[in-house]
């Protein structure tokens, strides 16, 4: 409980630097880093022998690969070139591309890229925690929208009337929940399009105005450059959820072990993202794509709510450094 209580503040604190170095492309930067990073979760060696397999250390390891792709580059013409043909692999030079590229403007939606108003959202299980219910039911009561719950049962008899065997396979492999959360939103935008939300999101403003800035696909981009998936707005057919969605379900299919940030998550959709504005004519992109601040985001949707699921092992991320419910409630006490 010391551990924790003393070390809680320097831990988000060198996360956020290494975060930084990452976005930056400053691989040795983040590697100096890393090992005051596991040695501040107060799991002893345990926690410094699995750091490479946790969401920080898998992306120092990927930047450490890419640096190796990009060491033959003797111009600029060149790393751009080689950030072109391994953004798909790689999530950093996915994240330069996109923000050179980013058009956060508005772009009048016609008949061919309006996103129809739907909501989409998963939970896997038919019994939903009242906390989770009560966000969720915001978004089915606004009118005007048609909206949709999945849970696994009814995913798995969509995907297999909608797409078939090898979809609804990729989709069983999923390692987690979250994975499969990310695979159907994939789905369920390119086949219908409209708004996925996750759970955790709490609707607060007019979706009509986040709509109305047009483009075929509205994505948000991170602080640190890679692209949200907690919502995603999109019309159907969109190459870049196409692009995203056959991504995801390769690598569901291959059992990859990355972790979910990567495989089927926003590392995912960074990638997807930039695979399309490297592919598309310019012209289209511009029409057919927003990618915007994450902030504009909140003036529609309060994103990632701190509820108590997110303390359990069904959250997707509580093995990386989340706090269990007992220390925490011991913590509060000291703190009260």
């Amino acid at each position: 409980i010391q551990t924790y209580q003393r070390n809680f503040g320097k831990t988000i604190a060198v996360a956020t630097r290494i975060r930084l170095h990452l976005a930056e492309g400053q691989l040795e930067e983040a590697r100096a880093l890393s090992a005051e990073f596991a040695a501040l979760q107060g799991r002893g060696g345990k926690m410094r022998a699995h750091f490479s397999t946790s969401l920080i250390g898998g992306q120092i390891n990927e930047l450490g690969l890419y640096r190796q792709m990009e060491a033959g580059a003797e111009t600029e013409a060149d790393r751009r070139e080689i950030e072109k043909r391994h953004c798909r692999q790689f999530t950093y030079p996915a994240i330069r591309i996109l923000s050179d590229w980013r058009a956060d403007g508005t772009a009048p939606a016609t008949p061919e890229t309006a996103i129809p108003k739907r909501i989409v959202q998963y939970w896997n299980e038919t019994a939903i925690p009242e906390e989770i219910d009560a966000v969720m039911a915001n978004w089915e009561r606004l009118p005007g929208y048609h909206y949709t719950r999945h849970d696994r049962r009814s995913a798995i008899g969509y995907l297999a009337e909608r797409f078939g065997k090898q979809v609804v396979r990729a989709f069983s492999l999923a390692n987690h929940p979250t994975e499969e959360s990310d695979f159907l939103r994939l789905c369920v935008l390119w086949d219908e399009g409209g708004i996925y939300a996750d759970a955790d999101d709490m609707v607060v403003g007019d979706l009509d105005a986040l709509l109305a800035r047009g483009g075929g696909a509205i994505l948000f981009q991170e602080q640190f450059g890679a692209i949200a998936n907690n919502v995603i707005c999109a019309r159907p057919g969109h190459p870049l959820i196409k692009t995203a969605l056959n991504m995801a379900c390769a690598a569901l299919i291959a059992r990859a072990n990355d972790g979910t940030w990567t495989k089927t998550g926003p590392g995912l959709l960074t990638r997807a993202a930039a695979v399309y504005v490297t592919q598309a004519p310019e012209a289209e992109a511009r029409r057919d794509l927003l990618i915007v601040p994450q902030y504009q985001l909140h003036r529609h949707v309060h994103p990632h709510l701190k509820l108590s699921y997110k303390a359990t092992p069904r959250y997707w991320n509580a093995a990386d450094g989340a706090v269990p419910t007992l220390i925490r409630d011991v913590l509060s006490q000291i703190v009260a």
